[in-house]
């Protein structure tokens, strides 16, 4: 067929000329490269189908094929960020902008734990052991919608307390919402013939809202020398941190030593094991890092009645630490463990924008 007669067959019907090698340095095609694909064709259509229908381009291509791929990849990129989420996790924030086009978000709250209190030192008289730290509160997660929220926010981890200290509170607040998570109380320090309390755990409020929330346990009671120290509170769902054990002691005359108590227990996360004559180091309780860690263990006293020992530190998140245990020298309390903080963002269509939220 003559190209003259070639050229009319496709005019006539609206598709221009027939692809040749002859035309392989015309434009971007060379002699190996087939006819348009539905790759080139789909760069014709609407910009929303460009993503679905485009393929990669080939190696033989270029121009308007690449920008294709291009194209494509921009679209994913805008579709991920208006429908994903982001979580801030422990980021302290102050009077901070909400992200724009939030249509709301999670928030966690845990309060740090408070430290175990140090043991009683003497050569004389019933050395007791310190208390053990009480556990931080919670708030579990809870979903705000964005248009509760104030313009800004604000977020504060809480912090463990070191031994003879309490845990600090983690809050958030926006606009009429405001969300606290308080620290546990340290332990008290044991005395000549008395036994350290151990610190209440911490409360949790919630203001503008209704949310599930739960206080710390308790720290375990030292030993007040006659006797052996208690057991850190464990905590299970729905509760807040852990307690520490208690810390261990002696009598006077260093005959009878006295074992430490263990950390409470924590879902997934045990609680540190207390000091013995033989191995007098209160242990540490268990990490469970966004939940609730285990109880640091109570420190006791070696063979001899010499030196108390420390106790264990809490697991994070949120759980006391063990207290000291009491002899000739003293054992320090366990810090705590630090809080924690989680803020997750959310973006798309879709999503509840009042319930679980609710006004309280």
């Amino acid at each position: 067929m003559a190209w003259s007669e070639s050229e009319s067959f496709w005019s006539r019907r609206g598709w221009g000329r027939p692809w040749t090698p002859a035309m392989a340095d015309q434009g971007s095609l060379d002699s190996t490269t087939k006819p348009p694909t539905a790759a080139i064709q789909a760069y014709h259509q609407q910009p929303g189908e460009v993503v679905i229908q485009a393929k990669a381009p080939r190696a033989a291509l270029v121009g308007k094929q690449s920008q294709i791929g291009t194209i494509g990849a921009t679209a994913a990129k805008a579709t991920a960020a208006f429908t994903g989420s982001q979580l801030d996790a422990n980021i302290d924030k102050t009077a901070a902008a909400l992200p724009a086009d939030v249509v709301g978000c999670w928030v966690t709250l845990i309060g740090g734990g408070g430290g175990g209190g140090t043991g009683s030192a003497g050569i004389f008289g019933n050395r007791g052991g310190g208390g053990g730290g009480g556990g931080g509160g919670i708030v579990y997660r809870l979903w705000i919608p964005a248009g509760h929220m104030g313009a800004t926010y604000s977020v504060t981890r809480g912090l463990k307390g070191a031994s003879q200290t309490s845990g600090t509170a983690s809050t958030f607040t926006s606009g009429g919402i405001s969300m606290t998570a308080n620290g546990g109380a340290k332990g008290t320090n044991g005395s000549n013939g008395g036994a350290g309390v151990g610190g209440t755990g911490g409360t949790a409020t919630v203001v503008g809202a209704t949310a599930v929330t739960a206080a710390g346990k308790n720290g375990g009671a030292g030993s007040n020398g006659t006797g052996n120290a208690t057991a850190g509170q464990a905590t299970q769902a729905p509760g807040g941190g852990a307690g520490g054990g208690g810390g261990g002691g002696r009598d006077a005359f260093a005959v009878n030593r006295y074992r430490g108590g263990a950390g409470g227990d924590a879902p997934g996360a045990p609680g540190g094991a207390g000091g013995t004559t033989s191995s007098a180091e209160g242990k540490d309780g268990t990490n469970n890092p966004g939940s609730l860690g285990g109880g640091g263990g109570g420190g006791s006293v070696l063979s001899g009645g010499v030196s108390g020992r420390h106790g264990g530190t809490g697991g994070s998140s949120g759980s006391g630490g063990g207290g000291g245990g009491g002899g000739d020298n003293a054992g320090a309390g366990g810090a705590g463990a630090d809080g924690w903080t989680a803020i997750e963002w959310v973006w798309g269509e879709g999503l509840p924008l009042t319930l679980p939220f609710t006004l309280s």
